[in-house]
Protein backbone atom coordinates (compact mmCIF):
# COMPACT_ATOMS: atom_id res chain seq x y z
CA UNK A 1 0.00 0.00 0.00
CA UNK A 2 2.97 2.19 1.02
CA UNK A 3 4.63 1.73 -2.35
CA UNK A 4 1.53 2.25 -4.31
CA UNK A 5 0.91 5.65 -3.03
CA UNK A 6 4.76 6.62 -3.19
CA UNK A 7 4.84 5.25 -6.68
CA UNK A 8 1.42 7.78 -7.28
CA UNK A 9 3.21 10.62 -6.07
CA UNK A 10 6.29 10.32 -7.66
CA UNK A 11 4.76 9.21 -11.82
CA UNK A 12 4.48 12.68 -12.41
CA UNK A 13 7.92 13.02 -12.34
CA UNK A 14 9.31 10.14 -13.86
CA UNK A 15 10.59 11.37 -16.94
CA UNK A 16 12.55 14.31 -15.15
CA UNK A 17 14.42 11.49 -13.13
CA UNK A 18 15.23 9.50 -15.75
CA UNK A 19 17.11 12.79 -17.72
CA UNK A 20 18.55 13.13 -14.04
CA UNK A 21 19.87 9.22 -13.81
CA UNK A 22 21.16 10.21 -17.67
CA UNK A 23 22.71 13.20 -16.79
CA UNK A 24 24.78 11.43 -13.52
CA UNK A 25 25.78 8.22 -15.50
CA UNK A 26 27.08 10.02 -18.66
CA UNK A 27 27.90 13.19 -17.62
CA UNK A 28 29.10 13.02 -13.65
CA UNK A 29 32.90 13.75 -14.10
CA UNK A 30 35.47 11.04 -13.20
CA UNK A 31 37.42 12.54 -10.00
CA UNK A 32 36.34 14.78 -7.10
CA UNK A 33 35.88 18.67 -8.54
CA UNK A 34 35.05 22.06 -7.00
CA UNK A 35 33.85 21.21 -3.44
CA UNK A 36 33.27 17.44 -3.69
CA UNK A 37 36.71 16.80 -1.87
CA UNK A 38 35.76 19.08 1.56
CA UNK A 39 32.66 17.34 1.81
CA UNK A 40 33.64 13.96 1.38
CA UNK A 41 36.75 14.83 3.88
CA UNK A 42 34.33 16.31 6.46
CA UNK A 43 32.10 12.88 6.37
CA UNK A 44 35.17 10.88 6.51
CA UNK A 45 36.03 13.26 9.61
CA UNK A 46 32.54 12.28 11.01
CA UNK A 47 33.08 8.57 10.32
CA UNK A 48 36.27 8.61 12.54
CA UNK A 49 34.12 10.54 15.27
CA UNK A 50 35.30 14.12 14.56
CA UNK A 51 34.53 16.53 12.25
CA UNK A 52 37.63 19.41 11.93
CA UNK A 53 40.88 18.84 12.73
CA UNK A 54 41.30 20.45 16.44
CA UNK A 55 45.00 21.91 15.74
CA UNK A 56 44.10 23.21 12.28
CA UNK A 57 39.72 23.89 12.66
CA UNK A 58 38.45 24.85 9.12
CA UNK A 59 34.81 25.01 9.29
CA UNK A 60 34.30 26.32 5.79
CA UNK A 61 30.71 24.75 5.65
CA UNK A 62 28.37 23.07 8.06
CA UNK A 63 27.90 19.52 9.02
CA UNK A 64 24.33 19.53 7.25
CA UNK A 65 25.80 18.20 3.80
CA UNK A 66 28.49 16.00 5.58
CA UNK A 67 25.95 14.01 7.63
CA UNK A 68 23.86 13.35 4.74
CA UNK A 69 26.51 11.56 2.76
CA UNK A 70 28.01 9.75 6.40
CA UNK A 71 26.59 6.29 6.17
CA UNK A 72 27.73 5.66 1.79
CA UNK A 73 31.27 7.37 3.01
CA UNK A 74 31.33 4.51 6.15
CA UNK A 75 30.41 1.95 3.73
CA UNK A 76 33.04 3.23 1.31
CA UNK A 77 30.48 3.45 -1.58
CA UNK A 78 31.52 4.52 -4.88
CA UNK A 79 31.82 8.32 -5.68
CA UNK A 80 28.49 7.64 -8.40
CA UNK A 81 26.45 6.34 -5.27
CA UNK A 82 26.88 9.85 -3.86
CA UNK A 83 26.06 11.25 -6.62
CA UNK A 84 23.00 9.22 -7.52
CA UNK A 85 22.23 10.32 -3.73
CA UNK A 86 20.98 13.74 -5.73
CA UNK A 87 18.68 11.77 -7.38
CA UNK A 88 16.76 10.90 -3.99
CA UNK A 89 17.20 14.46 -2.92
CA UNK A 90 16.01 16.26 -5.85
CA UNK A 91 12.66 13.58 -5.96
CA UNK A 92 11.78 14.04 -2.24
CA UNK A 93 11.86 17.83 -3.09
CA UNK A 94 10.31 18.16 -6.23
CA UNK A 95 7.13 16.52 -4.55
CA UNK A 96 7.35 18.81 -1.64
CA UNK A 97 7.50 21.82 -3.96
CA UNK A 98 4.49 20.10 -6.32
CA UNK A 99 2.51 19.44 -2.85
CA UNK A 100 2.94 23.10 -1.33
CA UNK A 101 2.15 24.75 -5.03
CA UNK A 102 -1.01 22.19 -5.01
CA UNK A 103 -2.54 24.83 -2.02
CA UNK A 104 -2.49 27.49 -4.88
CA UNK A 105 -3.05 26.00 -8.14
CA UNK A 106 -4.30 23.22 -9.92
CA UNK A 107 -1.95 19.92 -9.97
CA UNK A 108 -1.45 20.51 -13.89
CA UNK A 109 -0.43 24.22 -13.01
CA UNK A 110 1.50 22.77 -10.18
CA UNK A 111 3.34 19.91 -12.21
CA UNK A 112 4.17 22.72 -15.21
CA UNK A 113 5.56 24.55 -12.59
CA UNK A 114 7.57 22.05 -11.13
CA UNK A 115 9.02 20.84 -14.74
CA UNK A 116 10.15 24.39 -15.29
CA UNK A 117 11.80 24.29 -11.51
CA UNK A 118 12.92 20.58 -12.44
CA UNK A 119 14.53 21.88 -15.87
CA UNK A 120 16.90 24.91 -14.59
CA UNK A 121 19.96 24.87 -16.17
CA UNK A 122 21.88 25.35 -13.26
CA UNK A 123 20.03 22.29 -10.72
CA UNK A 124 20.47 19.86 -13.70
CA UNK A 125 24.16 20.73 -14.23
CA UNK A 126 24.51 20.28 -10.41
CA UNK A 127 22.49 16.88 -10.44
CA UNK A 128 25.90 15.36 -11.91
CA UNK A 129 28.19 16.78 -8.41
CA UNK A 130 28.13 15.41 -4.85
CA UNK A 131 27.56 19.38 -3.70
CA UNK A 132 24.90 20.39 -1.51
CA UNK A 133 22.68 22.91 -3.45
CA UNK A 134 20.16 19.56 -4.19
CA UNK A 135 19.98 19.18 -0.46
CA UNK A 136 19.61 22.27 0.43
CA UNK A 137 16.17 22.89 -2.07
CA UNK A 138 15.19 19.36 -0.53
CA UNK A 139 15.72 21.08 2.82
CA UNK A 140 13.77 24.33 1.77
CA UNK A 141 11.32 22.68 -0.33
CA UNK A 142 10.30 20.98 2.65
CA UNK A 143 10.54 23.28 5.45
CA UNK A 144 8.36 26.02 2.90
CA UNK A 145 5.87 22.98 2.54
CA UNK A 146 5.47 22.08 6.52
CA UNK A 147 5.44 26.22 7.14
CA UNK A 148 2.56 27.05 4.39
CA UNK A 149 0.47 23.55 5.51
CA UNK A 150 0.53 24.54 9.05
CA UNK A 151 -0.86 28.18 9.07
CA UNK A 152 -3.29 26.89 6.32
CA UNK A 153 -5.05 24.72 8.57
CA UNK A 154 -8.11 25.33 9.47
CA UNK A 155 -7.06 23.56 13.05
CA UNK A 156 -4.32 24.14 14.70
CA UNK A 157 -4.19 20.88 16.21
CA UNK A 158 -4.56 18.92 13.13
CA UNK A 159 -1.44 16.78 12.42
CA UNK A 160 1.05 17.29 9.83
CA UNK A 161 1.73 14.56 7.23
CA UNK A 162 3.02 14.32 3.63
Amino acid sequence: MLFKSVGKIIAPFVPLLVLYLIMIICFAPDGLVADEGRYIAYAENLVNGYYTDSVNPSLRNGPGYPFAIYLPVLFQAAHIFLRLLNLLFITIALVYFFKMLCFYVTKRQALVICYIFGLYPPLVRGITGILSETFAILLICGFVFYFIKVFNSSEKTKKISL
